[in-house]
C-alpha cells in the first residue's frame, strides 16, 4: 500500500509526502530489491539527486543482481557521476541479456552506450587530455554504427548534436593530425542528424 501511494503521491506533485510514503514501504520491507529501485527512480527523476539514487540503485543490485532494470539504472547513474569503469562493466553485462529486455530497457541500454563515450570524451576534454577526447569520439562513433537499425531512431541522432562544444574544442585545439579524423566526424554527425530530422518531417 505505501508503494501505491507513493505512485499516486508523485504523480500528483506531492513529492515530499511521496518520499515518506517511499520511505515507509522500505521500512516495512528493507529487503525488497523492487523498492529501492523504485525510490532510486523517484529520487533521481523527482529530487535530481544522483548520489542518493546511485545508493538506493546500488542496494538494489545487492538484493537482486539479476535484474537488468537495476542495472541499467545503476549505469546510468554511474554514468552521471563520470564512474566510466563501472559504467563499463554493468553494460558488458547486460550486452549478453539484449534479448531479454522490453523495448524502453533495451532503448535505454543502446542510449548509454553511445553516451558513455561522448561523456569521456567531454570530461576529457575539460581536463585537456585530447588525445583520450578523441579517441573516445571514435569509440562513440563506432557505437553508434553497430547499433541495430531500429534503434536509430530520431532520438538517438538528435542526441549526436549534444557532442557540438566538444568537438569545437578539440578542432580548436587538438593535434594537426586530428584535424582530418574530426573533420570526418563533424560530417558523419551533421549526417546522421539530418537523417533523424528527415524522419521527423516524414512523421509529421
Amino acid at each position: 500500500v505505501p508503494r501505491v501511494l507513493a505512485y499516486l503521491q508523485q504523480k500528483n506533485g506531492n513529492l515530499p509526502e511521496a518520499r515518506e510514503s517511499y520511505e515507509l514501504a522500505i521500512a516495512l520491507a528493507p529487503n525488497t530489491a523492487q523498492l529501492h529501485y523504485w525510490f532510486g527512480k523517484f529520487i533521481l527523476h523527482a529530487e535530481e539527486s544522483v548520489e542518493d539514487a546511485v545508493q538506493q540503485f546500488e542496494i538494489a543490485r545487492k538484493l537482486d543482481s539479476e535484474s537488468p532494470e537495476v542495472a541499467v539504472s545503476l549505469a546510468r547513474g554511474y554514468m552521471f557521476q563520470h564512474e566510466f569503469g563501472n559504467v563499463r562493466a554493468l553494460l558488458d553485462e547486460l550486452s549478453g541479456k539484449i534479448s531479454s529486455l522490453d523495448d524502453n530497457l533495451r532503448k535505454t541500454y543502446y542510449d548509454t552506450r553511445v553516451q558513455l563515450p561522448y561523456r569521456e570524451a567531454d570530461v576529457s576534454a575539460q581536463g585537456s587530455d585530447f588525445s583520450t577526447s578523441i579517441s573516445a569520439l571514435k569509440k562513440m562513433q563506432s557505437e553508434f554504427d553497430d547499433l541495430p537499425a531500429a534503434a536509430k531512431d530520431t532520438y538517438m541522432r538528435s542526441k549526436l548534436a549534444k557532442v557540438t562544444p566538444v568537438l569545437q574544442k578539440l578542432m580548436r585545439f587538438g593535434a594537426f593530425e586530428d584535424q582530418s579524423f574530426l573533420s570526418q566526424f563533424q560530417a558523419w554527425a551533421a549526417f546522421e542528424c539530418s537523417v533523424g530530422a528527415s524522419k521527423k518531417g516524414d512523421v509529421q
